[in-house]
């Protein structure tokens, strides 16, 4: 275990370790692990078959990163130790200082950054190839926790038309990204991050990307067919890019909290809006009709709405 640590030790520091789990476990965790694990740790694969339960139970005894940047002894599981050798052996980010001015507005500073390492030779040498005749802008890109392992080892990917495609395709096939930060959030959720982890309890995750200017990637305002006959004008907020070569994926910004904003607030939010024109509406009707029984009739169906939509959401 030792020289396993010693190794961790010289390449990570403690957040990158904590952020390389987070990403895992949470790939793990999703009902779609068999595709969004990659890649898998070969120790794992049995007679060809991915054992995914056998690696998720080997990735949960995982040390805390105070634990194992400590000097206390450690005793780890043998298939625990190979997953810590994995994520060794494929670990691509390095924490970043976090810029507040490079954001705009302070709710969308992040708490954490981390630079991503191109894994892939080949599309690192395209993306460079090809970028010397055109020019490279920012872009952002939302996505859930648990879609991040594979992002920040492989790389955003044109999924449109393919059952792992998340939003469809509106304006087109291809890789959407954002000009704006805000609204590459609303693509992203908070979640559960792992149990020793020492970031935040829960975890949101934003892809800051290069992208290459070519002729074949729909800009704002650029009209589209999507194939559906749904096509339309982008929105000048969106990017299309259909070649993934075309994208890299540069930096993660990474938004912790200590609790998850709850769905429920929402809700709440909605069912008292409904509320509030429901009654508004019952004030100008008392006010114009002279038949005050109907006006009471009406009063009732919006309290009984209201019992029941309160008991929907709660």
């Amino acid at each position: 275990m030792g020289s396993i640590r010693e190794e961790l030790v010289s390449k990570m520091t403690e957040r990158e370790y904590d952020f390389e789990v987070a990403m895992l476990l949470g790939a793990l965790k999703s009902f779609k692990q068999s595709s969004l694990v990659n890649p898998f740790p070969k120790y794992f694969v049995e007679n060809g078959e991915r054992k995914h339960q056998k690696l998720t139970e080997a990735a949960e005894g995982l040390p805390s990163a105070s634990q194992l940047f400590s000097q206390e002894p450690l005793l780890i599981e043998e298939e625990t130790q190979q997953v810590l050798k994995h994520i060794i052996d494929h670990a691509n980010i390095k924490e970043v200082p976090v810029i507040p001015s490079e954001y705009s507005a302070p709710e969308l500073v992040p708490q954490l950054v981390f630079e991503v390492s191109e894994t892939c030779p080949a599309k690192r040498k395209e993306f460079a190839e090809v970028s010397e005749n055109y020019e490279v802008l920012k872009g952002f890109h939302g996505s859930a926790l648990c879609n991040w392992y594979c992002i920040s080892k492989g790389g955003l990917r044109n999924f449109s038309g393919t059952k792992r495609e998340s939003h469809g395709s509106l304006f087109g096939e291809g890789i959407y990204l954002s000009h704006t930060l805000r609204l590459a959030c609303d693509f992203s959720s908070s979640a559960a991050a792992w149990k020793r982890c020492n970031l935040g309890s829960y975890l949101r995750i934003i892809a800051s990307c290069d992208w290459i200017t070519t002729p074949e990637t729909t800009k704002a305002s650029s009209t589209v067919d999507s194939g559906s006959g749904t096509g339309g004008k982008v929105p000048d907020a969106y990017i299309v890019v259909p070649n993934a070569a075309h994208v890299r994926v540069h930096r993660l910004l990474v938004y912790s909290a200590k609790d998850a904003v709850s769905k429920s607030a929402w809700r709440f939010t909605s069912v008292w809006m409904i509320i509030f024109y429901a009654f508004l509406l019952f004030t100008i009707v008392m006010s114009q009709v002279e038949n005050r029984a109907l006006a009471r009739s009406m009063w009732r169906s919006v309290r009984l709405q209201t019992r029941f939509l309160t008991k929907y959401f709660y």
